[in-house]
């Protein structure tokens, strides 16, 4: 009997949510609009770019259906550090890739102005309909690169050693990228013309199938030992994926027409929050994992988006027989 009647109360209370069940179900949430800021302040450029618009709710369910940002014009955008205060002009700039929002991208300028290294910049937006937003960065330092055993990248196939490369960062960065190139001359109609490449840190082969792999953005593993100190990273380019990286040069263009000059080895340092921000937008992009969710990240006091900086040094070994 009481089995019977916990029938009956379950199949009243399916029937009770099927009759208040009235709306068709919604995925959408309700929509907030929020202003949008992005800018990386870079050190070897002098001239700054902040882009200001608004978030948008597509009418269905596919973003890409909206072909106008909602582009905010008019701002007072203004940057700060110590005594010193930039003022940023709205102007418009080409666009690289023009097939969705047309030719001419909307942004907020500052030039001549080339930022300081390891300062603090503080960023302030107002507009008349969306108020005050602020964020901060911090600047990495001058970095060094140090190739401990140059002799390998002048003569790899003479050598059992791998290319070794002392990294020094400095404490305002969070993530660095060493990347190596090397310069190059190919004799084209009786001229020797200049070409740069992207040289392989590590590279596996599966049967006939040869890959290469490129450095990624690293976080730092060292702890700053003072405000200024400048700690060691070590990185290594394996002489085997160096070595298949310059025999498929000389097959493509001919041994006897490609001239080696130097390899230049670059390290680029991020801090904080354009590192943490890389690795929101990039750290599910993988063919293993299923997300449905994708998270967020912001610096944007006010707003939504992200402020940060970067900085470059270059370190060369030449390549030219004496």
């Amino acid at each position: 009997m009481i089995a019977r009647i916990g029938e009956i109360v379950t199949a009243l209370l399916i029937i009770a949510l099927l009759a208040g069940c009235e709306t068709d179900f919604n995925p959408k949430g309700v929509y907030r609009e929020k202003l949008v800021v992005y800018s990386i302040l870079i050190a070897k450029t002098d001239t700054q770019y902040v882009r200001v618009y608004t978030t948008y709710d597509p009418p269905a369910f596919d973003p890409f259906e909206i072909t106008s940002e909602n582009i905010i014009r008019n701002a007072t955008v203004t940057l700060r550090y110590g005594n010193t205060t930039v003022r940023f002009r709205d102007t418009t700039i080409t666009r690289d890739d023009p097939r969705r929002y047309g030719p001419l991208l909307p942004v907020y300028v500052a030039h001549p102005f080339k930022p300081e290294l390891a300062e603090v910049y503080t960023l302030t937006i107002q507009t008349p309909s969306h108020g005050t937003m602020t964020a901060t960065t911090s600047m990495p330092g001058r970095g060094d690169i140090t190739v401990l055993n140059p002799y390998v990248v002048q003569s790899p196939q003479a050598f059992d050693e791998n290319i070794l490369i002392s990294a020094r960062i400095t404490p305002f960065a969070r993530g660095y990228l060493l990347r190596m190139y090397l310069d190059f001359e190919v004799l084209v109609a009786g001229q020797w013309s200049p070409r740069r490449r992207e040289v392989p840190k590590d590279m596996f082969e599966v049967g006939a199938e040869r890959k290469f792999i490129y450095p990624q953005l690293e976080r730092r593993t060292t702890t700053p030992s003072s405000p200024r100190s400048l700690e060691a990273e070590s990185v290594v380019f394996l002489r085997t994926a160096f070595n298949r990286f310059l025999d498929g040069i000389r097959s493509e263009f001919g041994a006897d027409r490609v001239r080696l000059v130097r390899a230049v080895f670059l390290l680029t340092q991020v801090d904080a929050n354009l590192y943490t921000y890389f690795n929101v937008v990039n750290g599910f992009q993988d063919q293993y994992s299923i997300r449905t969710d994708q998270p967020d990240y912001s610096n944007i006091r006010g707003g939504i988006g992200v402020f940060g900086a970067m900085t470059e040094d270059s370190a060369g070994v030449s390549l030219v027989r004496q």
